[in-house]
């Protein structure tokens, strides 16, 4: 599953994406949300930044992001928030966190005013193709092609995963940074399934049964995601 960074153009300051992204080592739990992200430089020289410190030429004042907020909440944007924000002085970074993307955005992007950066994930984001067609995002090749933030030596792109990034491009352009690489995965647990007297179920049959004798018994919902959102 992938979760994608954008940048758009529509707004007044474009903004730079994180600088961490899908590492050769991911977990394997699955995720509808990034799981880590550091911050890329994101002011202009006006606000003490550097061309290699700041590919995307922002400008100091706000940047304006609306970041989804799935299971694994939005601690790691405001963090990296923070960090554009000690890297340079007269930026300020306003952070929104929403499930619905498509619903929360589509109205500022058809307006003309859309955050300067997004993170187009959940069950509800916005279809790329149509942000491509319709112009409103920004190619994010010099990001990539920028020293990364805390690798000496490397730039952005050489840090990221091989091939992680390939779903983004779109008529040669990088037009996303999926910032979440990661191994869908089921797993239960065998001491709590003895203690409750149950079978581990060996087909799909099987295992309807036995959720429905576990929502019967009313102690616990027989899925839930990352063990805190029930099925």
């Amino acid at each position: 599953m992938l979760s994608a960074i954008l940048a758009a153009c529509g707004a007044a300051t474009p903004a730079a994406s994180p600088t961490a992204a899908p590492a050769a080592a991911e977990p394997t739990a699955a995720a509808a949300a990034p799981t880590a992200a550091a911050a890329a430089p994101t002011a202009a020289a006006a606000a003490g930044g550097s061309a290699a410190g700041n590919p995307l030429n922002v400008a100091a004042g706000e940047i304006d992001g609306a970041f989804f907020a799935g299971g694994f909440g939005d601690d790691y944007i405001k963090y990296a928030g923070k960090l554009v924000e000690t890297a340079h002085p007269g930026v300020t970074v306003k952070i929104q966190s929403i499930q619905k993307v498509t619903e929360a955005l589509q109205p500022r992007f058809i307006a003309g005013n859309p955050p300067d950066v997004i993170d187009n994930s959940g069950a509800n984001m916005i279809p790329m193709t149509d942000l491509v067609a319709e112009e409103q995002l920004l190619d994010l090749a010099p990001l990539l092609a920028a020293p990364a933030f805390d690798t000496p030596g490397k730039t952005f792109g050489d840090t990221l995963y091989p091939g992680s990034q390939t779903s983004a491009i779109f008529g040669g352009k990088q037009y996303g940074i999926n910032i979440a690489f990661t191994i869908s995965g089921i797993w239960y647990s065998k001491p709590a399934f003895e203690k409750a007297g149950y079978t581990y179920p060996k087909t799909w049959a099987d295992m309807l049964t036995l959720c429905e004798q576990i929502k019967k018994e009313g102690k616990a919902s027989p899925w839930t995601y990352q063990g805190k959102y029930p099925y």
